[in-house]
């Protein structure tokens, strides 16, 4: 019958009160929206007994839009002296449910 893709276009953003993220300095981040996402994600089911549980492989390319300063302000921390607004993130995997 064929191998069946599933294709996936979640995307949210969130909303934050001024002191959910924090700076490095200490300070509030700010409100509003603290960032946007979206993702193309390609995944189909893998040939594995249903005695195993439910396997599937995934691939996916996600796009952050970074705007809350604390959140500027930790990727500049944990990538590096950066302060990318804009990151694109790879990834695959395998997932199984029981």
């Amino acid at each position: 019958p064929g191998t069946k893709v599933k294709l996936e276009l979640p995307s949210y953003f969130t909303l934050v009160s001024s002191n959910f993220y924090h700076r490095l300095s200490g300070a509030h981040g700010g409100s509003g929206v603290g960032l946007y996402t979206t993702e193309l994600k390609a995944s189909m089911p893998l040939p594995v007994s249903p005695a195993y549980g439910f396997w599937s492989a995934y691939a996916g390319v996600q796009y952050y839009h970074f705007i809350n300063k604390g959140l500027l302000d930790g990727n500049e921390f944990a990538l590096g002296n950066t302060r990318d607004q804009d990151v694109v993130q790879f990834h695959t995997g395998v997932t199984v449910f029981f």
